[in-house]
């Protein structure tokens, strides 16, 4: 049960903080020239960042009141949302996964293989 301070979509957004936390200590760990974790964190990075968009993009569209569903449809729409940014994100996005990765291999020397350097 989650605590009643704690709305649908902040549960979301830290439950999406924990995820990215995770996936930049993975990467410490790792070997930082290693190409395909480079990716991994950039295309979650923008995946991240898709959902902010998302999340603000839907704070513009007025609720009507006619189909209400409370906690429990603000936390489908929150989860939506998020998979849909996964989604985009993996399916090239908006293109700032893979600029990402092409500023961070070309510092850290990841991708210097001469192989695709798009997320």
């Amino acid at each position: 049960m989650m605590p009643s301070f704690i709305t649908a979509p902040d549960a979301i957004s830290l439950t999406e903080a924990r995820s990215v936390d995770r996936t930049a200590r993975g990467l410490r760990r790792e070997d930082r020239r290693d190409p395909e974790a480079l990716r991994a964190a950039c295309r979650d990075f923008e995946a991240v960042f898709l959902r902010q968009l998302l999340k603000a993009m839907r704070k513009t569209v007025p609720k009507s009141g006619l189909l209400d569903g409370g906690f429990r449809e603000e936390l489908y729409r929150g989860l939506l949302d998020e998979e849909f940014a996964r989604r985009m994100a993996e399916g090239g996005g908006i293109g700032l996964g893979r600029e990402l990765f092409r500023q961070l291999a070309h510092r850290e020397g990841a991708g210097a293989d001469g192989g695709p350097e798009t997320p």
